[in-house]
């Protein structure tokens, strides 16, 4: 079998236990607020702020870092629509009523060309 050490050295437990935190903090979050973008003009992006829309982020996509600002494309009734993330949050699964469409992949960081 292998050798387990019985004493783990401080540094190297106080290393691994940031990385973890680290980890926790970037996957915490599970859902999005975004509004829809209608179009990109002159490089500037026309919304749709009618209304705020929310979306679960996958688990596997998680560990990108999604951040305000950022573009996302997602599942929409109507297909893949590009929308503007306004919050990222955790919301927990078990006070969800309603099911939410999932985030497909990362547009552009950051947005800059708003």
């Amino acid at each position: 079998m292998g050798y387990y050490p019985k004493r783990i050295d401080n540094k190297l437990l106080s290393a691994l236990n940031q990385k973890i935190e680290g980890v926790h903090k970037m996957t915490n979050k599970n859902t999005i607020k975004a509004y829809h973008i209608m179009s990109k003009k002159n490089g500037k992006l026309q919304l749709n702020t009618a209304k705020l829309f929310h979306w679960h982020i996958p688990k596997g996509m998680r560990g990108i870092p999604i951040e305000e600002k950022d573009i996302v494309l997602v599942g929409t009734r109507k297909g893949k629509k590009p929308v503007l993330v306004m919050d990222v949050y955790r919301e927990e699964r078990q006070k969800i009523k309603e099911k939410n469409n999932k985030i497909i992949k990362l547009i552009e960081k950051g947005g800059s060309n708003q």
